[in-house]
């Protein structure tokens, strides 16, 4: 699993861009918002599984 902050994604190409190369892999993404407010997207070859 990787994860990326939302200024690294906006900076190489968007959410767009971002969310259509994952689908082109195959790869899963989950966009999270960390304890102190920042948003986080997570990519991993398995997907996520939401818990509660």
């Amino acid at each position: 699993m990787s994860q990326r902050n939302l200024k690294w994604v906006e900076v190489n190409g968007g959410v767009a861009e971002l969310i259509d190369a994952a689908q082109k892999r195959g790869i899963h993404l989950v966009r999270l918002t960390d304890d102190k407010g920042h948003e986080l997207f997570a990519a991993s070859q398995h997907p996520f599984q939401t818990l509660c």
